[in-house]
C-alpha cells in the first residue's frame, strides 16, 4: 500500500515540477522602473496619501489570520469526522 502511495506522490511530484518548468524565471525580470520617467516620483505622491506598504502588511496579515482560521477549522472537523 505504502509503494502505491509513493507513486503517486512521486507522480504528482513530476507533474507539478513540468508545469513548474514552463513558467519564467520571473514574470518581472523584463519590468524596468528606470526606463518609465517619473514613475518613481508619482508613486511616491500616491503613496503619501494612500500608503499601499502599510495596506499591503494589513491584507497579508489579515489573508494569513483567515488562512490559518480555516486551516484549524478543516483539522478539527476531520478530528471530529474521525473520531
Amino acid at each position: 500500500m505504502g509503494g502505491i502511495i509513493d507513486g503517486v506522490l512521486d507522480w504528482l511530484k513530476d507533474m507539478v515540477m513540468a508545469v513548474l518548468l514552463l513558467l519564467p524565471e520571473s514574470p518581472f525580470k523584463d519590468l524596468r522602473l528606470d526606463t518609465m520617467p517619473g514613475f518613481a516620483q508619482v508613486m511616491g505622491w500616491i503613496n503619501y496619501f494612500v500608503p499601499i506598504g502599510t495596506m499591503l502588511t494589513i491584507f497579508t496579515t489579515y489573508l494569513a489570520g483567515i488562512l490559518i482560521w480555516y486551516g484549524v477549522r478543516w483539522v478539527l472537523r476531520l478530528a471530529q469526522y474521525i473520531d
